[in-house]
């Protein structure tokens, strides 16, 4: 995905957003957990270097499989 904004200076800038998603496995010895994610890498300027990277997923598994939060 690609597209314009304009920063704090009024500048015109040209931005590429690559989109990616899959399962995302974590265990340990007696648990195995798999959960969605999804990751969006922000790309800008000419020489199209990351700006960001983020990662987002469902905790719902996570919940589920201890009887805490294990990140809370």
């Amino acid at each position: 995905m690609k597209g314009t904004d304009t920063n704090e200076e009024g500048e015109e800038f040209d931005f590429h957003i690559l989109l990616s998603w899959g399962p995302q496995t974590f265990s340990n010895d007696d648990t195995s957990i798999t959960v969605p994610y999804h990751s969006a890498t922000f790309f800008v300027g000419e020489d199209k270097k990351i700006q960001w990277t983020g990662a987002f997923y469902d905790r719902t598994k996570f919940v589920e499989a201890y009887d805490e939060d294990p990140i809370k």
